[in-house]
């Protein structure tokens, strides 16, 4: 437990370092080197609020519509990506809301609705902390004020795959850093 602890309040630390750095820049697995691996989206600025379309259903005017991402000059050797989007927030304590496994290294961007609709062919969709695949938006507690949203995009070596459908965000960081050649995130705001 107390591992877990640690590695969770780790986890936090960098997903601070990121905001306070801008976001975007991020340093290769393999040999720390600064790379311009990036990810953006045309819903938002890094830092700034998802509008309400992007929010799960339970929120007024939310259409659980997922992100529009895209990436690019990602590390030598990558062969695919994986993405992982969680609220950071202290009272959701890492709550995923889309793990996405195997995109092929061609793929550079997902457009909004992709998921479980248009997905690149050979990903994977895990389920969510709502207990449904794919995609789930934001939705956070009615007067907890700004959750923060970290969406990763992780460049790997090789393909990942779980024992179920629905691995812990422990399990699936523990993965991505056995293949991890870098990541890019991106954080947005939302609050309810």
């Amino acid at each position: 437990m107390k591992k877990l602890l640690l590695s969770v309040c780790l986890l936090s630390f960098l997903a601070i370092v990121l905001i306070l750095n801008g976001g975007c820049s991020t340093t290769s697995g393999g040999g720390g080197t600064t790379t311009s691996f990036a990810v953006t989206s045309t819903a938002f600025t890094n830092g700034g609020a998802i509008p309400t379309a992007y929010a799960y259903t339970s929120i007024t005017g939310g259409l659980n519509t997922s992100l529009p991402l895209s990436w690019s000059d990602a590390p030598s050797g990558t062969n695919y990506f994986a993405i992982h989007m969680v609220d950071t927030s202290a009272s959701f304590s890492n709550f995923c809301h889309w793990m996405v496994i195997n995109i092929p290294s061609t793929i550079e961007s997902l457009a909004a609705g992709a998921s479980q609709s248009s997905m690149p062919t050979g990903s994977s969709e895990l389920y969510n902390n709502y207990g449904e695949y794919g995609y789930g938006g934001p939705a956070p507690p009615s007067g907890e004020g700004a959750h923060n949203y970290v969406i990763t995009i992780y460049a790997l070596s090789g393909t990942l795959s779980f024992s179920v459908d629905n691995p812990t965000y422990a399990e699936f960081t523990t993965a991505v850093a056995a293949k991890n050649l870098g990541s890019a995130a991106i954080t947005g705001t939302f609050s309810d």
